[in-house]
Parts: structure tokens; C-alpha cells; sequence
């Protein structure tokens, strides 16, 4: 692969074997020379970062959403904001939202940047609601529609689309093992602790239990 121009440029290195004892290199040809790149005994190297770099924006190219299209919540805490990151900064105009069950939709702020969603009232458990957000890029200056979802799937530990005795089991063997904060931190305090197991109890009670699935998105 030959570079034809200078700046940030985004790689992908798949790699796949099955035997073991096999390695791969990432090198720069320069030449004829072949040297590792982010190699830290030769200044001609290339510097590579792993993750985290722009995205190249080209004149004329809309902004799109890097990543999942939709944030689910897992937790027993209401799911009032989300973050989605966007190939540029852009400029927020009209929001429509729509609940997949037909009902009013909570009320929304899309702040212009990257896509912050902040929302007047948690969402109803187990449906989805769809933001189709008029956008504008900072850098292209080509504007575009941006559909993102999300959806509060209380207590849903094992992963399984719907909250059930299975989740009280798998919530357990993670309170006693792991206890990672993603899946059991049901108070969203950011540690795992006894207020969990309570904040799981009264979810639970008020109506989490025998919820779901996810109906088709809207």
C-alpha cells in the first residue's frame, strides 16, 4: 500500500492463524529497506498509533457515525443521555424522535460537536427511541441526516434481550466474581457494592422482571 498523500491516515491489520508460532511485522519500505515502523532506533521510522485517530474528512464527503448505531442500557439506572461519535464536528439542526411502541417521546438536546443526546425523561424500558438528527460537517460543510437509536434494557445482565430469573443468576456470579462495573453497577455509582445488589432488588420489584424483548427498531 503506497500512501498518495500526507497526513493522518487510518489502517486496518488483519491478521489470522491457527497453528501458533506464526508472527507478522508492520513495515515501511524505503529504499528497498524494510523497517519496522514505530521502530525506536531509526528516526526514518513511521509512527503508527493504535486507535483513537481522526477519521480523513474529504471536500464534498458527508459526515457519518463512526461506530454502533445504538446505545443499550444494561443497568438498573434510568438511561437519560448517550454519546455518539461522529467523522467531524458538526452543526445540529432539526431533531425528530420517534418511540417504537408509538408513544410520545421524551423531550431531546442534540448539542452540535459530536452527537450528545440528552433527554427530559428517562426512556420506557425495553423500547427503542429513534433520533433522526439533521446535521451539517464543520469540515466538509456537506450536510446530511443521522439516525441513531437507543434503548434501556434494565437488569439485562446475561445479555439476552429480555430481563428474567436468568439475569438474577448471572447477576450473582458476577457480584461474587468479577464484579465488573459494566454489567452489575446497577446504581451507576462507578463501583460494585452491596447498594447494587438493592438498586437490582428494586428494579426488579418495580417492574423490570419478565420484561422484554426489544421490539423491531422504528
Amino acid at each position: 500500500w503506497t500512501p498518495t498523500r500526507t497526513g493522518v491516515l487510518p489502517l486496518t491489520l488483519v491478521q489470522q492463524e491457527g497453528g501458533g508460532g506464526a508472527y507478522i511485522e508492520l513495515t515501511q519500505s524505503i529504499g528497498g529497506q524494510h523497517i519496522l515502523v514505530n521502530d525506536p532506533n531509526d528516526l526514518r521510522t513511521l509512527r503508527v498509533f493504535q486507535g483513537g485517530c481522526p477519521l480523513i474528512v474529504e471536500a464534498g464527503d458527508p459526515p457519518t457515525l463512526v461506530g454502533d448505531d445504538s446505545v443499550i442500557s444494561v443497568l438498573g439506572c434510568d438511561l437519560t443521555e448517550a454519546s455518539f461519535e461522529t467523522s467531524e464536528p458538526v452543526t445540529v439542526g432539526n431533531v425528530t424522535a420517534t418511540m417504537s411502541d408509538g408513544s410520545a417521546a421524551p423531550g431531546v438536546t442534540v448539542t452540535s460537536g459530536s452527537l450528545q443526546v440528552s433527554l427530559d425523561a428517562a426512556l420506557p424500558i425495553y423500547q427503542w427511541l429513534r433520533l433522526d438528527v439533521e446535521v451539517t460537517g464543520q469540515t466538509s460543510g456537506v450536510s446530511t441526516t443521522l439516525t441513531v437509536f437507543m434503548a434501556h434494557t434494565p437488569l439485562d445482565v446475561n445479555g439476552d434481550g429480555r430481563t428474567n430469573i436468568s439475569d438474577a443468576t448471572a447477576f450473582g456470579a458476577e457480584f461474587n466474581g468479577g464484579k465488573d462495573p459494566n454489567l452489575i453497577d446497577e446504581n451507576c455509582d462507578g463501583t460494585v457494592n452491596i447498594s447494587d445488589a438493592t438498586a437490582f432488588g428494586a428494579a426488579w420489584n418495580a417492574g423490570a422482571a419478565n420484561s422484554g424483548p426489544l421490539p423491531s427498531k422504528p
